[in-house]
């Protein structure tokens, strides 16, 4: 039987022989294990400092990668689009620099480029005041904000995607909603420039002073721009974007703008997965590369024909670029 007393005594004992090890390690040992440490620490700055090296060379041949795609990606579109109107509908949030060289090569492809409609924040209708300026708009008594949203979606995809038929009297054409509650009180004629005052879309003409898309155009082809980084709901509200464009037969390429750590794909999977539309629209995960550049420019070429597509990098895509094609 262990007593108390030959319990405490070995208690002593093991702290006793700790604290003479504590003593000889400092005074035989430590010395030694400072040294190993120090070799360790040196071999992992090495390895860390050779991996920077290389991480460096290959952003620079990445970086090179990339600018001989942006000097030949004119090349490769020259003439694609004469002639074509077109139009982009971006969702604000999305990277300006993305956005800008692609509706500079979409005008390098000769399209007739009117301009860039950004959809503001204010479709994501997150208050009763921001719904009753839509609803106004759009002469619909509907409070649900994803049938409201819907219904002035597709009233702006029946502007931007077809030639609307001539005025009637005094008041214009009018853009049917989404709903048998909806109709539009606001001529097609200033149906943007309604949506602009209001705080719903920002206009960015090609050319200074250009108007407003108001209907009278021909039928062009839009591409709708978005990405993670979108302010309408990170993205989240493109698939509606798309299917009410859809519904008004717009003839679209949708793209998606990458993140800035490169994650792509999250918002242009939705649109490919959604069998309502996948075979009417193209889809480009890259716009933020001059490769998925290029594919947006040919996919809405290829549109001529009703052909389509899904490029780029991420799961789904089943190509960079689209096939050459005449057109």
């Amino acid at each position: 039987m262990i007593t108390v007393r030959a319990y405490l005594i070995s208690m002593v004992a093991v702290f006793l022989a700790l604290g003479i090890g504590v003593v000889a390690g400092a005074t035989f040992i430590d010395q030694l294990t400072v040294d190993a440490l120090n070799n360790r620490i040196d071999r992992v700055e090495r390895n860390l400092t050779a991996r920077e090296a290389e991480q460096q060379r290959l952003q620079a041949r990445l970086d090179e990668s990339e600018a001989y795609a942006e000097e030949s990606s004119v090349q490769l579109v020259t003439e694609q689009l004469r002639g074509v109107p077109t139009i982009l509908v971006v969702e604000r949030g999305v990277d300006d620099g993305a956005v800008g060289a692609a509706r500079d090569l979409v005008s390098s492809a000769g399209a007739d480029l009117s301009g860039i409609v950004w959809l503001e924040d204010d479709w994501r209708l997150d208050d009763d005041a921001t719904r009753e300026r839509l609803a106004d708009i759009l002469g619909s008594t509907d409070d649900d904000p994803a049938e409201l949203r819907q219904a002035g979606w597709r009233a702006v995809g029946r502007l931007l995607g077809t030639r609307l038929p001539d005025p009637v009297g005094s008041e214009g054409a009018s853009v049917e909603g989404s709903s048998t509650s909806t109709s539009t009180t606001v001529a097609a004629d200033g149906l943007l420039a309604a949506l602009a005052d209001a705080g719903f879309v920002s206009w960015e003409p090609a050319e200074p002073d250009a108007p407003l898309p108001d209907g009278s155009e021909p039928r062009g082809r839009v591409l709708v721009v978005s990405g993670i980084d979108s302010e309408l709901d990170g993205g989240a509200l493109t698939p509606d974007l798309v299917r009410a464009f859809h519904a008004t037969d717009v003839a679209m390429v949708v793209a998606e703008v990458a993140t800035t750590d490169g994650e792509r794909g999250g918002v242009i999977d939705a649109v490919r997965e959604d069998d309502d539309v996948d075979r009417d629209v193209s889809t480009v995960d890259a716009l933020d590369l001059a490769a998925g550049r290029v594919a947006a420019v040919l996919a809405l070429r290829d549109l001529a024909d009703g052909t389509t597509g899904h490029y780029g990098y991420a799961d789904g895509a089943s190509s960079v670029l689209p096939a050459s094609s005449s057109s």
